[in-house]
């Protein structure tokens, strides 16, 4: 029975675990804290991990498992390499670690995957489109925050409390969360967050708790009553939408009790795990002043604190904040490592100093929201950054020959909000932007999730990857020099700038060389760059159809001397390069550096391929005054599309069009290639209300001979002087003859057309008086 308990424990709780590829949630509070079992026996526990799985371990690191008693057992292994329990009481002082028993047990993948598809079955109806856009990351901004209680479990924390947590200079000695992101964004973000509440849940908060079996969901509907409530109330939604989209840009929900991501506290997972979610995912966004509501983050109004619960901090809500603004986890969302660990608010940094002193924000979050442009290094020689992240907005990049990846280097010191980092020093980022993008940019929260490369990395100093095995969230050893006091790395030292790419599924070398880093005692560092040149560019589009238009970027890392060589043995040496390919094939391409003697030290290639379009053309027949065919003579097309107006279409080659008002209709033929190249040639229909039927007798107009030659005789016979116009005209509606202003008298009129040039076919010939217009079919031989 045991393991039947452990399926059904894990299926209860990962159902809520996997929404993690829909919603983004904070990390667990890592913590350790004593337990007491049923029997009355204790067990001191360490927790780790995120809402995906916790992991809990006692002192000597063997894995624990609840059992439904709410009591810890040891874990093991069974054939399958499934994780069990054991049906043994975890107590301090029990069982050692032994063969049968193992320290770091983990799920298998194969539990993992089971229960990962089993979540999305339960959830395919709920994959709906968002609304809005990400918060906006620059500006003064009004931001919306609801406090809701349950009828049993109320509030014990006054809403000026929070209004002071929000917006007060300084609060709590350390700062609020309106602090935080002016100094995280330099004061490029300015949140002015109002405050209202408490309202009340329409049921009892054990009902929106994590092991409910309809969490999601419900936790919508909780969301739904506090802005039906706050509406019912007054509040002004429309000022929340800050770029006038029609979307609130994201709200802050505070309920009662506390928050499940505190694993320590008794029954834990009846609370709500604090996250960032969209309202459409479940209920459905609310529309109320005209505006919808839709995405918002969720957090508890206090903390179990070990049995002393105290006010909530502004850690977990800067960090779901982090993700309205459509920043990725850059913790190991699948509980595979610490990602980023205490260095990043996206990762383990909001729970520094008991949530109070949430880590600034890092160098690639600023740089991809725009809050900061790195300094690019291209040359060897010694750099300094003077000041600290939080005194000077600043970070230096050094590029490599790959261009999604890269490194950032940024000075950390333990002041302000990044008082309580593990350790102070150079911070050494190996970025790939393959992974590392944000949410809005991306199908899943997987940054950081392959602990062989993650997206945002730092090289730890001490060379222990901690982070990557999850061993703890960062320490004394991770910046540079760090504990060990370690000045230097390069392709072969460790840690090391290899890059990520392999050849062979063997990781290249950046040639990148870091040394002599040196933390000076005025918080500035200084290091040296000396390496050789490495060459890198970014062809933009690499595939495309005829004429294609490429831009050459160039990447390459300390180098500022360069050779282009393109196929048609031109070349250049201008840093950035843009061609024009008109013809269909291959185009290799290549760029040199070259050292100071103007040696090459290194090159780089790639091929431009280029598809053949086709041509769009055709055959446009008038039949009558609204009547046309139309045929298709397009080129190299493996189909054609016709489409006329606004609102109909044609796969048809040949087709008969006829316009059914009197207004003109304008057409195009697009004509698709079998590598989907496309060519579009454009024309207008226009409708003739007096149609092209000869009408010779009865009008007073004839014109012969008919079919002619090299000349058309046109007698016209009125009564009363006028002056006529005469055109000829071909069945497009080219005017091939005109003659204006003609003077006509009473009587029998001559008018000789020269037309000795016209080609072969049919014409139309019109006369226009003042009381009349006639239109005439003529041949021409």
């Amino acid at each position: 029975m045991k393991k039947a308990v452990l399926f059904l424990f894990l299926l209860s709780t990962q159902i809520g675990i996997y929404a993690q590829n829909l919603r983004s949630n904070c990390p667990v509070k890592e913590e350790v804290f004593l337990h007491t079992n049923s029997d009355g026996s204790t067990v001191l526990v360490s927790v780790s991990g995120s809402e995906l799985v916790q992991y809990f371990e006692n002192a000597e690191g063997l894995t624990l498992l609840r059992n439904n008693a709410n009591d810890f057992e040891y874990a093991t292994l069974n054939s399958n390499l499934d994780l069990i329990p054991s049906g043994i009481l975890a107590k301090d002082n029990g069982i050692q670690v032994t063969t049968t028993y193992k320290a770091h047990l983990r799920y298998s993948q194969a539990q993992i995957d089971q229960l990962n598809s089993a979540f999305f079955q339960l959830n395919q109806g709920n994959q709906k489109k968002a609304m809005g856009k990400p918060f906006p990351n620059k500006g003064k901004r009004k931001v919306l925050a609801l406090l809701i209680q349950y009828p049993n479990l109320t509030a014990s924390i006054a809403k000026p409390n929070f209004d002071s947590m929000m917006v007060k200079p300084n609060y709590n000695g350390t700062g609020s969360f309106r602090d935080y992101y002016l100094k995280s964004s330099f004061g490029q973000l300015d949140l002015q967050v109002d405050v209202f509440g408490w309202y009340m849940a329409s049921s009892s908060y054990l009902d929106y708790g994590k092991s409910n079996a309809s969490y999601n969901t419900n936790v919508g509907n909780l969301v739904k009553r506090a802005v039906l409530a706050a509406d019912s109330a007054g509040v002004d939604f429309t000022q929340y939408d800050n770029d006038s989209d029609g979307v609130v840009d994201g709200i802050i929900i505070l309920h009662a009790g506390i928050g499940a991501e505190e694993q320590s506290a008794p029954s834990a997972n009846n609370y709500i795990w604090s996250h960032r979610y969209n309202l459409s995912y479940t209920v459905g966004a609310v529309l109320v002043d005209g505006v919808y509501v839709d995405a918002y983050g969720i957090f508890p109004e206090k903390r179990y604190n070990s049995g002393a619960p105290a006010q909530v901090g502004i850690g977990v809500i800067s960090h779901e904040f982090g993700h309205l603004l459509d920043l990725p986890d850059l913790y190991s969302t699948q509980s595979k490592g610490e990602g980023a660990g205490n260095f990043a608010n996206m990762a383990g940094g909001p729970w520094l100093n008991s949530e109070r002193t949430p880590c600034m924000h890092d160098a690639w979050t600023r740089l991809v929201l725009g809050w900061m442009p790195a300094t690019v290094l291209s040359s060897t020689g010694t750099y300094t950054i003077p000041k600290s992240l939080v005194d000077s907005n600043f970070a230096y990049r050094i590029n490599t020959s790959q261009v999604n990846e890269y490194f950032l280097l940024e000075n950390r010191q333990k002041k302000d909000f990044d008082k309580y980092l593990p350790s102070k020093g150079l911070a050494i980022w190996h970025i790939n932007s393959g992974k590392a993008r944000l949410l809005s940019a991306s199908s899943s929260n997987n940054v950081n999730n392959d602990t062989s490369a993650y997206g945002v990395g730092l090289l730890q100093a001490d060379g222990r990857r901690d982070l990557e095995t999850g061993s703890n969230r960062g320490d004394g050893g991770d910046l540079f020099p760090g504990s060990t006091n370690n000045r230097g790395l390069n392709n072969f030292s460790n840690p090391n700038t290899k890059l990520h790419f392999k050849i062979g599924g063997v990781k290249q070398n950046s040639d990148i060389v870091i040394s002599n880093i040196i933390q000076n005692a005025d918080s500035s560092i200084t290091f040296t760059i000396g390496n050789k040149p490495s060459a890198g560019f970014d062809a933009t589009p690499l595939v495309g159809c005829a004429p294609l238009n490429v831009n050459f970027k160039n990447v390459s890392a300390f180098a500022s001397s360069y050779v282009w060589k393109f196929h048609d043995g031109s070349s250049s040496t201008n840093a950035n390069q843009t061609r024009v390919y008109d013809s269909a094939g291959t185009y290799p391409v290549t760029l040199y550096v070259l050292d100071s003697s103007l040696k090459v030290v290194d090159s780089v290639s790639q091929t431009i391929s280029v598809n053949a379009a086709p041509t769009a053309k055709y055959t446009l027949v008038r039949s009558d005054s609204n009547t046309f065919q139309l045929t298709s003579n397009a080129v190299n097309s493996l189909y054609i599309n016709w489409r006329f107006g606004s609102n109909q279409s044609s796969t048809a080659s040949d087709l008969t069009y006829k316009i059914t008002g009197t207004n003109n209709i304008p057409f195009m033929l697009i004509a698709y290639s079998s590598n989907q190249c496309t060519d579009t040639s454009f024309g207008v229909m226009s409708y003739w209300p007096l149609g092209i039927q000869e009408q010779l007798n009865e009008s007073g107009i004839e014109a012969y001979p008919n079919p002619f030659k090299s000349e058309i005789t046109v007698q016209i016979s009125v009564t009363n002087k006028d002056q006529i116009s005469i055109s000829l005209r071909d069945l497009l509606g080219k005017v091939v003859w005109e003659q204006t202003e003609y003077p006509v008298y009473s009587g029998q009129n001559k008018v000789q057309v020269q037309t000795e040039k016209l080609p072969r076919g049919v014409y139309l010939l019109e006369v226009k008086g003042r009381d009349f217009n006639k239109i005439l079919r003529v041949s021409a031989q």
